[in-house]
Parts: C-alpha cells; structure tokens; sequence
C-alpha cells in the first residue's frame, strides 16, 4: 500500500532500483534513469525510509531498508517492461564498469538473463565461472556453468540433437576430469559443435593442459 501511494516519479525510481537489486550503486542509477529528478526522488524515498545509504566509498551505494519492499515493488512491475530494464542495466554495467568489468560477470549474466538474452547470459555466465575457478571453490564455478548451460538450453530449446550432443559430452567428460573442468569443456564443445567447427574432447583437453 505505502509503495502505490508513492508519486509517480518516486514510484519509477524504486522500481528501477529493485531491478538492479536490493543494493543498487546511484552511478548506476544515474546511468539507466531517465529523470532530471533523480537526487530528489531519492531523497524522497529515503525520507519515506524505503531505502537508505549503505557505502560512500568507493562509490555511493544504497540498499532497500526491508527485502520484501524490493521484491514486491520488483513483483509488480509488467514482465516485459522487467526485461527491457534488465536489459537496459545489463548495458549500463557493461559501459559504466568497464575498465573491472571481470568483477560483473555474474551479474551481468542475470541481468541477461532475466531479460531473455540467453546468448548473452551463457557467455557471461562461463566467463564468470572461468573467473572463479582456481580462485574460488568447485562448488562456485560449477554452479555458474550449470547456469551457463541452463541459458544455452533456452536458446536452443527448439533444437534437440544440440541438447543430447551436450549431455553426451558430460557424460564422457564426469569420469575424466572434476566437475567444474569437466562442464566447462563440454560447454566449449557444444559451443563448437553450434558453429559447425570439428573439435574433439582431446583437442579441448590438450588445449586447457597447454
């Protein structure tokens, strides 16, 4: 009820902000909004303690005071207006964070997600799980290739052989190497197999030993 009583333009803001998350960074906010009023509103909405400022340095961040505000106001926005501005983050993170754009590609890989740009997602999504693995634990990078795969089996939904040529590679590929690599590889293979390019399990296993 406090959320449908909002002004319209505090109303646009909050939901913007839910979209990128329940902390969102206002360089970001900026970078996607499309108001001349933005300083205003938040300070309206923080008046109204919907959201709060967490961090100054390094950069301004502000986080919703409650989860369940965040959800609801996200919940209650159209679904495809949710993806365009899922899309519309993704690009912002891409041009406004590009100089540690490897520190984003879990969530730039949600964003894509979340706004139907699978291509988009599975290759963020592997890139992140490349980024953790070594650095992190084989749960970590595993996850995010399982989502990864999970991305490239919506974009090709409509195309069978290509989803049994992947579950082929995995099975190949469990006994051989940990699960973390072993996904990874069979991935790049379904990859290659996509683009019409002759690559075997030794060749991508010679490779990632080189």
């Amino acid at each position: 009820e406090r959320i449908d009583a909002l002004e319209k333009e505090a109303r646009q803001i909050l939901e913007l902000a839910s979209v990128i998350g329940r902390e969102f960074p206002n360089r970001l906010l900026i970078a996607v909004s499309e108001t001349d009023q933005l300083e205003a509103q938040i300070s309206r909405l923080q008046e109204l303690e919907f959201v709060y400022q967490k961090e100054i340095v390094p950069e301004l961040i502000y986080l919703f005071k409650h989860y369940l505000t965040q959800q609801a106001t996200y919940e209650s926005i159209l679904i495809q207006r949710r993806k365009d501005l899922h899309k519309r983050i993704g690009a912002a993170i891409e041009n406004e964070y590009k100089e540690s754009l490897d520190n984003y590609y879990a969530v730039l890989a949600q964003h894509y997600e979340k706004a139907g740009e699978y291509q988009l997602a599975f290759d963020y999504y592997r890139r992140a799980g490349e980024n953790v693995q070594g650095s992190q634990s084989e749960a970590a990078a595993l996850g995010l290739y399982e989502r990864g795969e999970a991305a490239l089996r919506l974009l090709h939904a409509d195309k069978p052989t290509l989803r049994n040529k992947g579950k082929t590679y995995r099975t190949i590929l469990a006994g051989v190497v940990p699960a973390a690599i072993f996904l990874s590889i069979a991935l790049r293979l379904t990859i290659a197999h996509m683009d019409g390019r002759r690559e075997t399990i030794g060749d991508v296993l010679w490779g990632a030993a080189r």
